[in-house]
């Protein structure tokens, strides 16, 4: 799509947009409930579900909801936009997906959203391959299916093209070896016993003092 990525939040007005109804939207692996924040703004309800108890600060017309995504407590017909981020390779698939055909209402919206590969600068990718080759075996089976987005996502209804959209932060070395370190396949590695190789010396001597990390954020999207 021509312009300028979207933040984040200008993806989520983006797909607030989509359906023909703004009554009830539910947002599925809510986390902190963030997401349902977001989009209170233009739908009347908006329902933050999770399995296990949600937590932190909701707007007045959010409700928390402790409950699975695979068997979605609403009417049928009655909900305007089913969506999670970063949670839907936990759920069961089919159950998910024939759930949401139950509950949307005609017109409603669909999406499973994720964030795909990080844009890392090419003289910080270089000083960390060893780093990378390290630790690709243990990463969880899920993740090549999120890196690209959930691409085998197929549901009746009009596939939507997301705007490129992007979050991004800046880091120093520091913060970029403490964030190396929640990646849960270095800390797979690390369990297994992999012994993990230092970078590049003559790479890190070329990287900036401070770069960006951009995050794309992905996924499908469908109007049924």
């Amino acid at each position: 799509m021509p312009g300028d990525p979207l933040t984040p939040s200008g993806l989520l007005s983006w797909i607030s947009g989509l359906p023909e109804r703004n009554a009830l939207c539910v947002d599925c692996g809510a986390g902190t409930t963030g997401t349902a924040n977001v989009l209170a703004s233009t739908y009347e309800h908006s329902i933050a579900l999770d399995i296990n108890p949600v937590h932190g600060h909701c707007e007045p017309n959010v409700r928390k909801v402790a409950g699975s995504a695979n068997h979605l407590r609403f009417e049928e017909g009655s909900v305007d936009l089913l969506i999670s981020i970063q949670a839907f390779h936990n759920f069961d698939r089919d159950k998910h997906l024939s759930e949401a055909l139950r509950v949307l209402r005609p017109g409603g919206v669909f999406a499973a959203l994720c964030w795909g590969e990080v844009d890392i600068p090419a003289p910080v990718k270089h000083a960390y391959t060893p780093v990378f080759e390290a630790i690709d075996p243990c990463w969880e089976t899920a993740r090549a299916d999120v890196m690209a987005g959930y691409p085998g996502i197929s549901i009746p209804g009009e596939a939507m093209t997301l705007p490129e959209t992007y979050r991004s932060h800046w880091f120093d070395l520091d913060q970029f070896e403490r964030y190396l370190a929640t990646w849960s396949g270095l800390q797979a590695a690390l369990s297994a016993g992999v012994e993990i190789p230092e970078p590049k010396d003559n790479d890190l001597e070329r990287i900036d003092h401070v770069f960006e990390l951009r995050w794309p954020l992905i996924g499908k999207v469908f109007r049924v």
